[in-house]
């Protein structure tokens, strides 16, 4: 049973490794058309849409010394986030997006990926990532990365890039 416990876990982790990059939530192609358009096709707009989206499922991860940036992938209160932030930790504190702190523990962990999934427990009302179809998204198309790493402001930041331009947005 463990071994099939971890098989899912490294699975789970392998699956979300594919479609994310330093456990920070990636937005990309689909989404930012739609909502370019939806937002009157300004990037601004577009940024701004994307961040009140995502922003909720963003979390911040305490880790003994360490702190990083995580989101929600369930309303079970199931976190990603990078396993260098998380590895070794003798305590992990998680703040919500709407300030509330949340002692977790670790799931599962991939040091070679550098991906971790931790769980809250005894949460409702959690807002978790949406993430639309990797076949939808297309080298060249601009992402933004919405995360919390480093704690800094107490809220989620944005960076943005198309192609080789990159912005970051606050």
């Amino acid at each position: 049973m463990a071994r099939r416990r971890g098989d899912a876990v490294r699975l789970a982790l392998a699956a979300l490794a594919g479609g994310l990059a330093a456990g920070i939530l990636l937005l990309a192609g689909s989404a930012l058309t739609g909502l370019g358009a939806a937002a009157g096709g300004r990037e601004s707009s577009v940024v701004t849409a994307l961040y009140r989206q995502a922003s909720p499922a963003v979390v911040q991860v305490q880790a003994s010394d360490r702190t990083g940036s995580g989101f929600l992938v369930d309303r079970r209160g199931h976190v990603v986030t990078n396993a260098h932030v998380v590895n070794g930790a003798t305590s992990i504190t998680v703040t919500t997006s709407d300030g509330a702190k949340h002692s977790a523990k670790i799931v599962g962990i991939d040091t070679a990926a550098d991906l971790a999934v931790i769980k809250i427990s005894g949460v409702s009302g959690l807002t978790p990532a949406t993430f639309a179809s990797s076949a939808k998204v297309a080298i060249g198309d601009s992402v933004i990365a919405v995360g919390n790493a480093e704690g800094y402001g107490g809220s989620p930041s944005v960076t943005g890039a198309t192609n080789s331009r990159t912005s970051t947005y606050c």
